[in-house]
């Protein structure tokens, strides 16, 4: 299932992570992410349909950010986006002259904030007529 997706988007499978393994998965992404080596760049992941809610809140994406807390367990067409947004820290203006001053007095902004957006988009997949359009489904 994943490999034509995989090629298609131009992607390496990685199947270091398994069921069980969502705090590491997490863990390893937040860590490329803050190092910025995703900045533009796409995650797939492919993952048992129950335990992608708990994946998703791993990844900081639950209900307010648009991430479902169940999967519905008839659909198997569904794929979840999950994006990250940096908003760059704000410098405040310093009220003296000094800055170098202010600067070690949180003037400045250590922690930049991210804001993560999720939705469950539905790709109307039609086996059938994949198949035909394929040509591995027998005509009649």
């Amino acid at each position: 299932t994943l490999r034509p997706t995989s090629i298609k988007l131009g992607l390496d499978i990685n199947g270091d992570y398994t069921i069980g393994d969502e705090d590491n998965l997490a863990a390893n992404i937040f860590h490329d992410i803050s190092m910025g080596q995703m900045c533009g760049k796409l995650i797939l992941i492919s993952w048992r349909q129950p335990d992608i809610p708990a994946l998703a809140r791993k990844l900081g994406c639950g209900p307010y950010e648009g991430c479902p807390t169940l999967y519905n367990p008839g659909a198997f067409d569904e794929a979840w986006q999950i994006k990250y947004v940096h908003d760059p820290p704000k410098t405040l203006a310093p009220e003296r002259d000094d800055v170098s001053a202010e600067r070690g007095k949180g003037g400045f902004s250590k922690h930049p904030k991210w804001t993560v957006f999720g939705n469950v988009v539905n790709l109307n997949f039609d086996p059938l007529s994949f198949s035909k359009k394929a040509g591995d489904y027998p005509p009649g």
